[in-house]
């Protein structure tokens, strides 16, 4: 199986700056939450589909899809709110699992232990679609048919990274 690093792409140059308040900074128990968005200079803002800082957030349109794929997937609903124009623009926060997923043997380290080459060993993971690569630095990652199911529906600002595997038998 093939698996992609979800992020935001990096082409985008007007990405909102999302201030969340402390008490919203994971999801929780709250149904919908309001975060704003810094003004950037009177630019008009780009909204990317998917947002990784400061929280994992994904377009609206993409929460039933991903939940399709990784029902226990975390979500809250946010409203990323432009302070000066009004503009609201809606989110989900997600809170994936958080997962060691690393080939031991195949990932490559520097010398305090971070991981150089990753190297994603398919067995750790099980039946996860969606999670987090937590001996990665947190990277969200996808399994490809997740990846191909939000490409399918014309998204905006993700970018896809291929992750290496290691193929045991």
């Amino acid at each position: 199986m093939n698996y992609f690093i979800m992020k935001t792409d990096r082409r985008l140059r007007r990405l909102p700056q999302v201030e969340m308040p402390r008490e919203q900074s994971g999801v929780g128990e709250m149904k919908t939450s309001i975060a704003y968005v810094r003004e950037d200079g009177g630019m008009s803002i780009e909204y990317a589909d998917y947002l990784e800082r400061p929280v994992l957030l994904i377009a609206d349109k993409f929460q039933k899809i991903l939940q399709k794929y990784q029902p226990d997937l975390g979500m809250q609903q946010v409203i990323l709110v432009e302070k000066q124009t009004g503009k609201q623009t809606p989110y989900c926060m997600m809170s994936p699992r958080k997962i060691v997923c690393a080939d031991q043997e195949a990932s490559q380290y520097d010398s305090k232990g971070n991981v150089r080459n990753f190297v994603l060993d398919p067995k750790k993971v099980a039946d996860e679609t969606i999670f987090l690569a937590e001996d990665y630095g947190g990277q969200m990652i996808v399994r490809l048919d997740v990846a191909e199911s939000i490409l399918r529906r014309d998204a905006n600002g993700i970018w896809f990274e291929p992750v290496k595997t290691t193929e045991r038998s």
